[in-house]
């Protein structure tokens, strides 16, 4: 989920995901990435909720993009 909250904008310019359109298990993972800090919630154009990572949570999608894939 941590790579498809990433929009590959830096902090500053990214979006996000909207919430909209998403089942109810991807919800609850980003309830739990809010809850450990990995994601935060937003609310933006039209009102509209984005779910967008933390520095936190860039750096853990980095740590794991940095692992050896196992064969």
């Amino acid at each position: 989920m941590l790579s498809r909250l990433s929009d590959g904008y830096p902090d500053e310019d990214s979006v996000g995901l909207p919430l909209t359109g998403l089942s109810a298990a991807e919800l609850v993972t980003i309830a739990d990435l809010v809850d450990i800090r990995l994601c935060v919630i937003t609310i933006g154009w039209e009102d509209a909720f984005w779910s967008r990572l933390t520095a936190a949570g860039r750096e853990a999608l980095e740590r794991s993009s940095d692992l050896e894939p196992v064969a």
